[in-house]
């Protein structure tokens, strides 16, 4: 054989090697798992294998795709170094959810919140009507048996750091769906909503309120949140006081970013920040919580399990639906107003705000909201007029 022949039939040979060792070695990491821990946070539940048994043989081949999509070897390093191919090589984001910003800011995309803050995306007549009838009928329902309703938004990061928004973000249209739905509440209906982006836009020149990676505020912005919400419950209950600046101690402490995850960068990556612990011992302890079985219970684990606390100093009953933008100050804080609390990370459909609101019988309803989720109207129930007897109000 001549020596060019044999030359190339060895080069074809260590190519045809590489290309089988390359295709082999993803399924081979797939169940030695020698990849090691490389952190994202794709905020989603990842796709399980087929379980025999249990799955219907004919759904086996797409549960096994979407398994294989999901774990296949070397996924999470692929999808790091492409991360970093783009964003510091390109100067562009990896992923469709995330947009750079200046100086380094990162901003979510979910839910469309560079249209609605540039002035694309509006309610209609009909959106704005729904949401009316929606809260002043939970409202309503809450008054006949002597509750209080306060409806709390937490303003998206683009709302009070505009200015770190990308020039392909700038503003087109007059106002945002926060304007109309607010406009529209204040002329047509008498809520008690508390909108909370005139206090932060205002203190925001003092300290950075946001986390620059991440898509929530961060302690010092969340702990003006606390305030203005015992500010707005002290006209119904006048013995709640709001923890001052200088009844907290400053600690320096360090949080994950969940846009670096969502970037497809490590998602361990951490950034500093001024955490508030108060200075005397918070008397809220937990408190037993039984949830009604019959009701369908999404996963809630971790911070967003249901809680309850009790304090023997607190005079009223609480109960609190919140998202995320809650889990800092705000949530912590006031519990310690309050005889009791119970907690559920959940927006909740009627179905679930009647059974906790018998369950608990407070005497207020705090529901919070994150500016982004405001299009995922709450549904409307048919009007309660039948009053219940005095066993709901436990005093």
């Amino acid at each position: 054989m001549p020596p060019v022949e044999k030359t190339r039939r060895i080069a074809n040979t260590i190519i045809v090697v590489m290309f089988v060792f390359w295709i082999f070695v993803p399924i081979i990491e797939m169940f030695t798992r020698i990849e090691g821990q490389v952190y994202l946070s794709e905020k989603r539940f990842m796709a399980k294998a087929p379980q025999w048994g249990v799955d219907p043989i004919a759904k086996w081949p797409q549960k096994f795709y979407n398994y294989f999509i999901d774990n296949f070897g070397f996924r999470k390093t692929l999808i790091y170094w492409h991360a970093l191919l783009k964003i510091n090589g390109l100067g562009v984001s990896s992923s469709d959810k995330v947009v750079i910003g200046k100086d380094g800011w990162l901003f979510s995309t979910n839910s469309r919140m560079i249209e609605d803050h540039q002035g694309l995306v509006r309610f209609s007549q009909q959106d704005l009507m729904r949401w009316k009838n929606a809260l002043e009928q939970r409202r309503d329902w809450l008054a006949e048996r002597g509750i209080h309703y306060l409806f709390v938004i937490a303003p998206d990061k683009s709302s009070i750091y505009p200015e770190f928004l990308p020039d392909s973000a700038r503003r087109l249209g007059v106002t945002t769906r926060l304007d109309q739905f607010m406009e529209y509440m204040r002329k047509n209906s008498d809520v008690e909503i508390l909108d909370l982006r005139e206090s932060l836009l205002k203190a925001k020149g003092e300290h950075q309120l946001y986390f620059k990676h991440d898509t929530h505020w961060n302690v010092r912005g969340s702990l003006i949140a606390y305030q203005e919400v015992c500010k707005r419950l002290s006209k119904w209950f006048p013995d709640i006081r709001p923890l001052e600046l200088d009844e907290f101690k400053l600690e320096k402490a360090k949080r994950k970013g969940d846009l670096y995850g969502q970037l497809g960068l490590r998602a361990d990556l951490r950034q500093d920040y001024d955490n508030f612990v108060p200075r005397a011992p918070r008397t809220a302890k937990k408190a037993e919580l039984k949830l009604d079985k019959s009701y369908p219970w999404p996963k809630m684990l971790g911070w967003r399990a249901p809680l309850a606390t009790e304090n023997e100093r607190g005079k009223h009953r609480l109960l609190l639906f919140h998202d995320s933008f809650f889990r800092f100050a705000p949530r912590e804080s006031l519990f310690e107003h309050f005889r009791r609390s119970v907690r559920i990370v959940l927006r909740p459909d009627f179905e679930l705000f009647k059974l906790m609101v018998e369950q608990e019988a407070p005497d207020v309803v705090i529901e919070q909201r994150v500016e982004r989720v405001l299009p995922s109207i709450p549904t409307e129930h048919p009007r309660q007029r039948s009053k219940r007897s005095g066993q709901l109000r436990l005093k």
